[in-house]
């Protein structure tokens, strides 16, 4: 089977199919994942996501995430993940996402190695409801295809083209 597509995204987690949707729908997306969309330790997670409240918390947050990490994370990813993380829930807010609130003020809960209560949640099955939403966003959109049950075997980019194989 020959795919020609714009943009190949390997796994069908929460961050395969964010990025699938917050890509230009004039391109042709494929997402190859090695089952199916419900086993994935996305969909299996169930305590909620990290973020800051605000820009002054981007070093607390940091901190944080690298206590829980064992200080093996790569800081400036952790820099950019926190710089970023507001504005991501508020994405996801916005494609439908429901996280635990009151008043329309956010929940959060604490977890390990966090000092302060960041992690935003939907009851306790966080990961599920997050992958359906998006997957329910991904059904919609025609320029999104994915591919069930296959595994990435190698790629190989030459002149700017990456090609793959996959079983």
């Amino acid at each position: 089977m020959k795919i020609h597509t714009d943009v190949l995204i390997v796994g069908s987690g929460i961050a395969g199919l964010f990025t699938a949707l917050n890509l230009d729908e004039k391109l042709s997306i494929t997402i190859v994942t090695k089952s199916n969309l419900t086993d994935s330790n996305s969909y299996l997670a169930q305590g909620g996501i990290s973020t800051i409240y605000n820009d002054d918390d981007i070093d607390d947050f940091v901190s944080d995430t690298l206590i829980a990490g064992n200080y093996k994370n790569d800081i400036e990813t952790v820099y950019l993940v926190a710089k970023e993380s507001k504005n991501v829930i508020d994405i996801l807010i916005k494609l439908g996402v429901k996280f635990d609130s009151v008043n329309g003020q956010l929940l959060y809960t604490k977890e390990g190695g966090h000092s302060k209560y960041r992690i935003v949640h939907h009851k306790d099955f966080t990961g599920k409801h997050v992958i359906d939403i998006l997957f329910s966003k991904i059904q919609n959109r025609k320029n999104i295809n994915i591919i069930k049950n296959t595994s990435l075997i190698d790629l190989i980019v030459e002149n700017n083209v990456c090609y793959g194989e996959f079983v």
